[in-house]
């Protein structure tokens, strides 16, 4: 049929179109994901002049081809203020008691009562995983390392517990406690990004809570998974 032949390149053309457009979209934010990741992991800059010039590059995209102005640049900063601000009061407070914890030695004395107890390495690590689950229902997640760390460190020479391995499990908890109904911070981040309901959300991170739970179970019964790397070192 004749008249299929000039459709179909029509419709080729309209593809080649929206693909060159969603590229074109997506272009500025790779590259500006490219530059922040690519120079910290380079060793050009550090962690904090990385996120500096995120931010700095994040303004030029939204000038070029967003539609931020000076009011809407004022707002962001002082949203970020307030942010910045709620989290730092909390760091500093997680700070004086992680010193207080030191004075009092209460993480010496929670590592004599754990190799008491006779406590086993997977109950240990069930204390831990937890326990911050819970805590990450109220505390930032800098706050729950700074509080947790110091306390939990003493304990792992006990269980023969690789420092680096503990980092990771500490990482992997610390976002998983940020997803857990019915208090995790993201979720209420979330909610009042999208404006979904509560209940919503929560079944909506569902999935990513079970590929926590998935990930913490597979390094805990190979760690290998996280000491491959800094072992090849």
């Amino acid at each position: 049929n004749p008249s299929i032949a000039p459709r179909e390149a029509d419709d080729r053309t309209h593809i080649r179109i929206e693909w060159w457009t969603v590229a074109s979209d997506l272009l500025p934010f790779c590259v500006l994901i490219l530059l922040v990741i690519g120079s910290l992991y380079s060793g050009v800059v550090t962690p904090t002049e990385s996120a500096a010039l995120g931010c700095c590059l994040s303004v030029m995209v939204a000038r070029i081809w967003g539609q931020i102005d000076l009011p809407a640049l004022r707002r962001a900063l002082r949203k970020t203020v307030l942010s910045s601000g709620s989290i730092l009061f909390v760091v500093y407070a997680a700070f004086l008691f992680s010193y207080a914890v030191g004075l009092s030695g209460l993480a010496d004395e929670l590592a004599r009562w754990v190799s008491q107890a006779g406590v086993s390495r997977l109950g240990f690590l069930l204390i831990v995983i937890l326990s911050l689950s819970v805590i990450g229902c109220f505390v930032d997640s800098m706050g729950m390392m700074v509080i947790t760390v110091p306390i939990l460190l003493p304990s792992l020479a006990h269980f023969n517990i690789n420092v680096v391995w503990f980092g990771i499990l500490i990482v992997l908890l610390v976002e998983l406690g940020q997803i857990t109904p019915p208090m995790g911070m993201n979720l209420f981040v979330i909610r009042n990004i999208t404006g979904e309901p509560l209940g919503s959300v929560i079944r909506g991170t569902m999935p990513f809570y079970l590929i926590y739970l998935l990930l913490i179970a597979l390094i805990i019964v190979f760690p290998g998974l996280v000491l491959w790397l800094p072992g090849s070192g």
